[in-house]
């Protein structure tokens, strides 16, 4: 062939306008001057979006020079020394070049390893024989700056046995027709699945689409019976089956079924190079006999303990319990005396006042709330500016005289001594505890709010370090009436609860703060979230509740200043070092607070790393729980009222997952926050879209 006679000096005809061989001298030049390419990372860990092509480019042309053509097996046992060597020098490369964490370096080392058979591949393909079929003897030209002459002459050497012909006939037949040809080049699933989540608006991509988007033409359309066979059948198989089956199912198992084909154990389709079956199922160890028989044991030596406590207790109450009783019945009394009257005065009035909008919600059609005119007038927020109800008279004024269930929790008071303060329940709209508001919301917002419209509700600078205004827009609620992921706006507003409902009316002004899940979530640097936390000098001496999304996933941090502790609660039970990005931002933040506070932070943290502590919390089971998971979790911090958290979560709320009661009454009380303190204290504004 004329490029193998080009490559081997021994032709002269010219070949014009072909590419050369990938050097990346961008690369190299910016490496040199101390300058270094940040790279994002999607949560299974892989390289997405900006730089990745280029990441990928430079451990190839990294493995391309530094490991020689010859080497034949990357994970052999034989050369493990050598490759052992070969993996260091690349990682040191990779470093000087890119900014990337310890977590990545076992990615780094497989990618640099399929790179290198691909190589090998094209070397076998393009320049091994000649056009008459011999091989060649000399190696190419155009790479002799990275492959020595005496590795080609080994590399010629392997590939001329009869082990390696038999092999290569075998995988050459296989490849020649494939029945699904991926058609996206070197963009990869990974970066794939970015785009569509980056350009969808419901977030969430599941593996059928993924593995569809990937097998069309440049058009968008497939041009292939196989494929359009197993994309129809994946539709079919979504249609007959409920939500609750699909999430059963798990991510993959409906692309399976409609591929029907064998599965790979190094490898799950649709999710890219890197990542293998136990980065998406948790692993499951099966018990032994011997476990079998050490849990029998501790099972009996516990019954018989729980027996002699059991006697021990009943002997106990059973002198006590007269004495108690009359103790509890007299403070609850003695408490409870002068409000149960005036409930009972005011009860009948507020359910009228309920059944009347209840009424006026029933009459109003949604064709007319879409005609009517919302006041122009933003300083004021008055029911008439939610559709032209009625205004409940007395409801602003009579707040506190609504009926209300209370549970009396044991918590740890900033002095750090026992103190007991009543956790209210959420209260019913009217102070009716027959209805939810729940139920009133959503018929509210069916019949009474415009599409597009929103809300304004002020956020105080003691909640977040900043005063802004929320935007809670009229899909913002849908999301949580219908139990979808949700957005920030939601878990804003939930945390403006939590400050007006416990720190607040509890004195925990100076124990309790948060940093907003917008800031959080736009501040790249973590130069925002510093800039909050240096605002007020009692930061440091607070518990700092933020709430971040980690694209389309909601994990919770609890930041200890004073001790320089970050706590990691993730309802998907990950890692922080699997979000270096994320981690780093949050590092640097404390690192700026840590330099500009000298008088604030003990010298003996100086030198320390900021501290990292997961938390075993309980853990969601579906894809779109995890906003409702973040907000219990805040709630039951703040209950406990502690300045550190147990690395197995609270004794008192510590469980597998929480319940389908447990969610339901996070939404009950930001359903009823909304309802009686937004709407019911005319804090907002519903503007027109």
């Amino acid at each position: 062939m004329a490029s193998i006679d080009d490559e081997s000096g021994s032709s002269s005809k010219k070949t014009v306008g072909k590419r050369g061989v990938t050097r990346l001298q961008k690369i190299h030049k910016a490496k040199s001057n101390g300058k270094r390419i940040e790279v994002q990372w999607n949560s299974r860990g892989q390289p997405i979006k900006h730089n990745s092509k280029t990441f990928a480019s430079f451990i190839g042309v990294t493995v391309r020079r530094l490991v020689p053509i010859s080497l034949d097996n990357w994970s052999a046992k034989k050369n493990k020394e050598a490759v052992g060597v070969y993996k260091q020098n690349i990682w040191d490369e990779i470093e000087k070049a890119f900014i990337i964490g310890e977590e990545h370096r076992a990615f780094v080392y497989r990618e640099a390893g399929k790179l290198h058979r691909a190589f090998r591949t094209k070397m076998a393909r393009s320049y091994l024989k000649d056009s008459k079929g011999g091989f060649v003897k000399h190696r190419p030209t155009k790479y002799s700056f990275c492959i020595k002459q005496d590795d080609w002459d080994k590399f010629v050497a392997q590939h001329m046995t009869a082990k390696f012909q038999k092999v290569s006939d075998e995988n050459r037949e296989r490849a020649l027709n494939p029945q699904h040809p991926y058609r996206k080049s070197r963009l990869g699933c990974a970066r794939l699945e970015a785009d569509m989540v980056e350009e969808s608006e419901v977030g969430e991509i599941n593996r059928s689409q993924v593995w569809k988007a990937a097998r069309v033409n440049k058009s968008g359309v497939i041009d292939n019976e196989n494929v359009q066979r197993v994309v129809d059948q994946c539709e079919k198989l979504t249609e007959a089956l409920s939500e609750e089956e699909r999430q059963d199912l798990g991510p993959t198992n409906i692309l399976f079924e409609a591929l029907n084909l064998p599965n790979y154990s190094g490898r799950v389709r649709t999710y890219g190079f890197g990542v293998c079956s136990r980065d998406i199922l948790p692993r499951q160890n099966r018990p032994t006999q011997m476990d079998f028989e050490k849990l029998y044991g501790f099972c009996n030596s516990l019954k018989s303990r729980l027996e002699v406590l059991e006697r021990e207790k009943i002997e106990r109450d059973k002198l006590d319990r007269e004495k108690l009783e009359r103790q509890q019945t007299e403070e609850v009394e003695e408490r409870q005396q002068p409000k149960q009257v005036s409930e009972r005065l005011q009860q009948p009035e507020k359910v009228a006042q309920r059944q009347h909008l209840e009424q006026v919600v029933e009459r109003k059609q949604p064709e007319k709330v879409a005609e009517s005119r919302l006041p122009s007038d933003k300083g004021s927020c008055n029911p008439g500016s939610f559709g032209n109800i009625p205004e409940i008279p007395g409801q602003s004024q009579n707040k506190g005289n609504n009926i209300q269930h209370s549970v009396e929790y044991s918590v740890s008071s900033p002095n750090k001594s026992n103190k007991k303060f009543k956790i209210e329940e959420s209260p019913r709209v009217g102070g009716s505890t027959g209805i939810a508001n729940l139920p009133f919301l959503d018929m509210y917002v069916k019949k009474m709010m415009r599409v597009g419209s929103l809300i304004q509700i002020k956020m105080e600078e003691s909640i977040f370090g900043e005063e802004f205004l929320e935007q809670l827009r009229v899909e913002s609620i849908k999301e949580i009436l219908d139990h979808n992921w949700l957005s920030a706006s939601i878990i804003t507003v939930f945390s403006r609860y939590l400050y007006d409902k416990f720190i607040s009316p509890n004195g925990l002004i100076n124990k309790f703060s948060f940093i907003s899940p917008h800031v959080s979530r736009e501040d790249n640097l973590g130069n925002g979230i510093a800039k909050i936390l240096l605002k007020d000098e009692e930061f440091k001496d607070k518990m700092i509740l933020a709430p971040c999304n980690l694209g389309k996933h909601w994990v919770l941090l609890v930041i200890n200043l004073n001790a320089e502790v970050i706590y990691y609660m993730d309802p998907l039970n990950g890692e922080p070092t699997k979000h270096q990005n994320f981690k780093t931002k949050f590092e640097n933040a404390l690192q700026i607070y840590r330099a500009n506070s000298s008088s604030k932070v003990p010298k003996v943290l100086k030198s320390k790393k900021i501290s990292w502590q997961k938390i075993k919390c309980p853990r969601q089971i579906n894809g779109v729980d995890c906003g409702y998971f973040v907000m219990r979790f805040m709630k039951e911090v703040i209950m406990e009222n502690e300045f550190m958290i147990p690395t197995n979560y609270f004794f008192d709320h510590k469980c597998r997952t929480y319940s389908h009661d447990k969610l339901t009454e996070v939404k009950e009380d930001w359903a009823t926050y909304v309802v009686d303190d937004v709407f019911g204290k005319q804090e907002a504004i519903i503007l027109p879209n």
